[in-house]
């Protein structure tokens, strides 16, 4: 946060850099990159978690319990927002 802070105040102070700021923050290739990034690291930590529901269910019932009502909520929510934005989009 600070890295970025910093950044952005040496780029208020010259419009060279600012513009330049500008069209990373908004390349249209970045946002797809880090879209898919995300969407693939949502995908892995729910087959994790699915795993982990798995070993922890040898040591502890609660935390087996406790990891897959993360997971299903996270899906839930998933199939929400992909609904929305299908309907959106």
């Amino acid at each position: 946060m600070l890295v970025r802070l910093i950044q952005n105040r040496r780029a208020l102070k010259d419009d060279q850099k600012l513009k330049k700021l500008y069209v990373k923050k908004h390349d249209e290739r970045t946002i797809q990159i880090q879209t898919l990034a995300r969407n693939t690291a949502m995908q892995i930590m729910l087959l994790g978690g699915l795993v982990a529901t798995t070993i922890a269910g040898y040591f502890s019932i609660t935390v087996s319990l406790t990891i897959l009502a993360c997971i299903v909520t996270a899906s839930i929510l998933s199939l929400l927002l992909v609904g929305y934005y299908s309907k959106k989009l």
